[in-house]
């Protein structure tokens, strides 16, 4: 069952009966996301509150249905978790609350406060984090889609420590053979790879990790890689050919129906001019550089895979760490953390 029922549209006003403070903390494209504390217990959660965009006169709207299915079936540390689905019906329209575990802020909001860019060591941590929720979807041939730092939530405990959670997965899609044909404008531009902008419809978690590439140098930087503060298509694919080179015919596998705009056979700067700066607080060296590089690679192929990156030397002492400070059960924990079925059907290991 995809939720609870609530019948009529009084039953709203008793789901909000169950909190005893709510506060808005956030809006989209298809609701609001609220605080709220459960009157029963003082816990406090988040509540997702989805509505229809004014075309849709009955029914849910798809990517509302998708990320409820895809929640209720993905369970990592670094994926948010949804608790319970409240469905009541309003003027004749089907509408739904999510409730879900409350997250203090995003990267998005982390980096508006660091204009220097992140340290290096808080950089990692987000980024190992990343990974290993991409690596569980991938792994279950699920596809995020949209990969920005808005959708990329911050869990800080009373120690200190950070952990993410990977959230809003309206766009996501689970990945079909042969391919399933995609629209080329979902992925938000300054994140989005270079295929879905020359107009393939068949790409897939390659797309994920040109994101995380992405969101990995605006972590360095303070700043986004791409886009020269414009966030039009051609503007970035024009800035990603600049600092990159265009690419080459053989790295262009996919069919598609745009000619990419030609700038010059090589960038400008390499790669490391950009993320290796002393005025960052956090500059890559070599081997983040890299990591980097094999996340922006035009050749979706070719581009690393989730837990290819989680093995590469830029996080070797942590991973070192990990192993040494783990009992035999907690690794086992971790590596099942890691693999398992997949969402519709058994994982062939083709992708992760």
């Amino acid at each position: 069952m995809l939720a609870k029922s609530l019948c009529g549209a009084g039953d709203k006003k008793a789901f909000w009966n169950l909190f005893c403070e709510r506060e808005a903390v956030g809006s989209g494209v298809y609701g609001t996301v609220y605080r709220a504390r459960y009157r029963s217990n003082g816990r406090i959660v988040a509540v997702k509150s989805c509505k229809l965009p004014p075309e849709k006169e009955f029914g849910f709207n798809a990517d509302v249905v998708r990320e409820i299915t895809l929640l209720k079936s993905l369970h990592h540390s670094n994926i948010v978790r949804i608790e319970e689905v409240f469905q009541y019906i309003d003027d004749g329209q089907f509408k739904a609350f999510m409730v879900m575990e409350l997250c203090s802020r995003s990267l998005r909001d982390m980096l508006e406060t660091r204009q220097r860019g992140l340290d290096t060591e808080v950089t990692k941590i987000i980024l190992r984090q990343i990974l290993q929720g991409l690596e569980y979807c991938h792994a279950r041939r699920v596809a995020h889609r949209d990969l920005k730092p808005e959708n990329i939530l911050l869990v800080d405990d009373l120690m200190g420590n950070i952990s993410i959670k990977l959230a809003d997965f309206g766009l996501s899609r689970i990945a079909s053979c042969p391919t399933k044909a995609y629209s080329p404008n979902q992925v938000t531009a300054l994140y989005r790879a270079p295929e879905v902008f020359y107009g393939s419809s068949e790409y897939s978690m390659p797309v994920d990790i040109w994101s995380v590439g992405c969101i990995f140098a605006e972590m360095v930087r303070g700043k986004r890689l791409f886009g020269g503060g414009a966030t039009g298509d051609l503007a970035v694919i024009r800035d990603i050919q600049r600092k990159l080179g265009d690419p080459k015919q053989t790295d262009l596998t996919y069919d598609f129906d745009r000619d990419p705009v030609r700038i010059s056979p090589f960038p400008e700067q390499p790669l490391s001019a950009y993320v290796c700066r002393e005025e960052y607080a956090g500059p890559l060296d070599s081997i983040g550089v890299d990591l980097l590089s094999h996340m922006l690679l035009y050749d979706p192929r070719r581009r690393i895979r989730a837990c290819q990156a989680l093995e590469h030397h830029y996080f070797s002492a942590m991973n070192h760490q990990i192993h040494n400070h783990c009992t035999i059960d907690e690794r086992q924990y971790l590596d099942t953390q890691l693999r398992g079925p997949a969402v519709g059907g058994e994982f062939d290991g083709a992708y992760r």
